[in-house]
């Protein structure tokens, strides 16, 4: 079973909908477009996905850390 978590939309209101341990799921009009997240190939759990003023999407995790969209796939945020 998915469990969806957190909904945000971008700037071209398109949704974007983080689940517990199935990545994250991108609404386009009619297409649905799926992005794993994983780390060292394992899914990770996600608890919440926001756009920020930017239209960056971020991805917050229970265990590690924030992740960012670059366009093509989420990748760990490091500062």
């Amino acid at each position: 079973m998915v469990k969806y978590l957190s909904i945000t939309k971008d700037q071209h209101q398109d949704l974007w909908i983080a689940t517990y341990q199935d990545g994250v799921w991108k609404v386009e009009g009619q297409e649905i477009k799926h992005y794993a997240v994983l780390e060292e190939g394992t899914n990770i759990k996600q608890f919440y996905i926001c756009a920020d003023s930017d239209n960056t999407i971020w991805l917050g995790t229970h265990d590690n850390g924030a992740y960012r969209y670059d366009g093509k796939t989420f990748t760990r945020f490091l500062l």
